[in-house]
C-alpha cells in the first residue's frame, strides 16, 4: 500500500515581507468632517507572490483595473488569533522602496496558512503609513 505523500505549503523563508494587517474606521472630527483611518491590528511576516501585473500610474496609484481583480497573494500564518474582515488593508513597508497598501479582497485558510487575495492599491512615498492610534487621512467629507 502506498504512503500517503504530505501536503508541502510556503517554506518559512519565503515570509520575507513586513506587513501590517489593518482595519478601516471612519472617524467624525471636531469640526464635522468624516476622516479614515485604517488601524494596524497586527505587524507580521508574510510570503507575496504576484501573479498578475499592475498599471501604476506616474502618482503611485493604481490605474486601469477593476475592483475586483486580484494582482498579488499574501500568505501568512493562520495562529494569528484574528479574523479577516471585508474592510481590511495591508500595509507594506521597505527599507528603501517606497510603502505600498493593498486591499484584501478575499480570503482561504489552507492547513496553518491563510492565503489573502489582495489587489494593490497604492505604492509611493507619500503613502500614509498605518498607525496604532486614531491617527487620521483627512477625507474632507462634511457631514
Amino acid at each position: 500500500m502506498a504512503t500517503k505523500e504530505p501536503k508541502v505549503g510556503p517554506k518559512i523563508a519565503n515570509f520575507t515581507h513586513r506587513v501590517a494587517l489593518c482595519t478601516t474606521k471612519d472617524v467624525v472630527d471636531q469640526n464635522g468632517t468624516m476622516v479614515l483611518v485604517r488601524p494596524a491590528v497586527a505587524w507580521l511576516w508574510a510570503g507575496i507572490r504576484q501573479p498578475r501585473p499592475s498599471f501604476m500610474s506616474p502618482c503611485g496609484y493604481t490605474i486601469l483595473e477593476e475592483a475586483d481583480r486580484v494582482t498579488h497573494i499574501i500568505t501568512i500564518r493562520g495562529s494569528g488569533g484574528f479574523e479577516i474582515t471585508s474592510a481590511a488593508w495591508v500595509y507594506e513597508t521597505f527599507l528603501k522602496s517606497p510603502p505600498r497598501w493593498y486591499k484584501v479582497l478575499g480570503f482561504s485558510d489552507v492547513d496553518r496558512w491563510v492565503r489573502l487575495t489582495c489587489r494593490l492599491v497604492e505604492s509611493s512615498d507619500t503613502a500614509q503609513a498605518s498607525h496604532n492610534e486614531l491617527a487620521a487621512a483627512r477625507q474632507d467629507v462634511v457631514l
